[in-house]
């Protein structure tokens, strides 16, 4: 009932400042009463404003008690495997750091402007 607590806030820092794939698993959902779509959309602001480092990680609502939503639970993890898993091109890669350059160039240093010439993706 204490929604996202402490440690949970530190588990989230901990999966964005290492990079690693999440999906938020919301338990015990059974035990909130008169649930509607309101109420669940309440809630997820409220896990999404406590957890904004994982604003992009999908949010699964279930009871382990009755299995309810087991199977979304393993839909979300794999489609977040898939996303992970994906591989961008060399070319999407370098129009990305090309327009981002164009926003805003980097700082330059005592040698001179820096300028990337070439970024690929590492497996």
């Amino acid at each position: 009932m204490a929604c996202v607590s402490e440690q949970d806030y530190k588990i989230a820092e901990r999966i964005e400042k290492e990079g690693k794939a999440c999906v938020i698993v919301v338990n015990k959902w059974d035990t909130i009463p008169n649930k509607n779509n309101e109420s669940t959309t309440h809630y997820e602001q409220d896990v999404r404003e406590k957890l904004r480092v994982l604003d992009w990680a999908p949010i699964v609502y279930c009871s382990a008690i009755n299995g309810n939503s087991v199977e979304k639970i393993i839909s979300a993890a794999s489609l977040v495997e898939k996303e992970r898993s994906r591989r961008l091109g060399t070319s999407i890669l370098n129009q990305v750091v090309r327009e981002a350059v164009a926003f805003k160039a980097p700082p330059r240093t005592r040698g001179g402007k820096k300028e990337a010439v070439f970024i690929t993706q590492h497996r």
